[in-house]
């Protein structure tokens, strides 16, 4: 189970996300909760360029799913 947070440490093309995986996407004002983080085997981020804070959800789950679906083709 990955917390996708922009307060993680390891931007998400950093991390292995090739096999079996479960997404956890906070809400767009609170993010994911640090009960969740806690329970999450990792966290990731993504990259954010100028003065953005964060993304939409729907946005950021997009971008996650690339990621992934990336790194799936290259393996």
């Amino acid at each position: 189970m990955v917390a996708c947070s922009e307060k993680a440490n390891a931007l998400a093309r950093d991390k292995d996300l090739t096999g079996p995986i479960a997404i956890i996407m906070g809400s767009e004002e609170n993010g994911v909760s640090p009960e969740y983080i806690k329970r999450s085997d990792d966290s990731v981020k993504l990259p954010m360029e100028g003065t953005v804070a964060s993304y939409n959800v729907s946005v950021a789950t997009g971008m996650v799913l690339y990621e992934i679906v990336c790194q799936r083709r290259k393996s």
